[in-house]
């Protein structure tokens, strides 16, 4: 399922998309951004440290340079 930016309204999702969709949440379980809990009903996936570190690595110069005009 699928959700709108800022919506809890399930948006609509082509059939066409879920393969595109499958394939792109297998890539991040593969590189560790999500992990499952078999254990749970319906196998929850919890998002992991990872993301955090990706989004770090990725954002850290536009954070200081935005910090550094503004301060």
């Amino acid at each position: 399922m699928g959700l709108k930016n800022g919506s809890p309204v399930p948006m609509e999702v082509d059939a066409d998309d879920r393969p595109m969709m499958k394939y792109d949440f297998e890539k991040l379980l593969d590189a560790g951004v999500f992990e499952c809990d078999y254990e749970l009903e319906n196998d929850r996936y919890f998002v992991t440290r990872k993301l955090e570190e990706i989004v770090e690595s990725k954002l850290r110069c536009y954070i200081e340079e935005t910090e550094s005009k503004n301060g």
